[in-house]
């Protein structure tokens, strides 16, 4: 998809310099089917890129992410991508782009950045903060256990078919 690509490409390219420079041992996966070749190319250019193609289960790479980035400069509907890293109790650091339409509180549940050094200092924080980050994280897992469960989101359907 355009965007992730898009999107991924401006974060290697203003993000993760400063990223290297503070944990030069911070290693980047891009996990997703069919990478566009701008994105696979990436890997090539720096090691500390890994772009996997598709998985069988993102859920696999998730469980070992210390943060969860969704760096979309174009994004529309809401972004799954946040969900399923909220649901797994991950650090999220996003676009305002990218987190429209979710209801994660900004500083309590999920870190926005509007610009790439904001983007990286957010990060950074996290990974000398791994206590923030756990801490971020089960909040915004609470908080789609509330309001995004299949229950939560299925009941007005329920409550309409109980009706006719």
């Amino acid at each position: 998809y355009w965007p992730n690509a898009e999107g991924v490409v401006w974060f290697v390219e203003n993000c993760w310099p400063l990223i290297k420079k503070a944990f030069p041992k911070t290693v980047f996966y891009v996990v997703g089917k069919d990478p566009l070749p701008e994105v696979s190319t990436l890997a090539q250019k720096d090691t500390s890129i890994i772009v996997t193609g598709f998985v069988k289960d993102t859920r696999d790479y998730l469980a070992l992410a210390d943060i969860c980035i969704a760096p979309l400069q174009l994004a529309r509907g809401i972004q799954n991508k946040i969900l399923e890293a909220a649901a797994m109790g991950k650090a999220i650091v996003a676009t305002p782009q990218a987190a429209e339409g979710i209801s994660l509180l900004e500083e309590k549940e999920i870190l926005i950045a509007k610009n790439p050094q904001v983007f990286a200092e957010k990060i950074v924080e996290l990974l000398r903060n791994p206590k923030k980050a756990r801490l971020l994280g089960r909040k915004a897992r609470l908080k789609m256990e509330k309001n995004y469960s299949w229950e939560k989101k299925l009941a007005p359907l329920k409550e309409y078919l109980s009706r006719i």
